[in-house]
């Protein structure tokens, strides 16, 4: 819920702006994306912390550093 505080402001202003975009159905869609992404991903994370506690962490380093070498 205390994710969802900091970025509701943020939405109603894409919601706002869609009604002066050039393109409607484009700015629609990154818009709803932005929602989902928001809801989404934060709920994952809290489930696969509490599945896995602190190794979620260690793996997720480790996926960036492999990354960033791979670049």
């Amino acid at each position: 819920i205390l994710i969802i505080s900091f970025f509701s402001i943020y939405m109603l202003v894409a919601i706002y702006c869609l009604q002066y975009s050039e393109t409607f159905i484009v700015s629609l869609q990154k818009t709803v994306s932005y929602i989902l992404l928001f809801l989404i991903v934060p709920n994952i994370a809290l489930v696969e912390y509490q599945k896995r506690g602190k190794q979620i962490f260690v793996d997720l380093a480790a996926f960036m550093i492999f990354i960033f070498l791979i670049e």
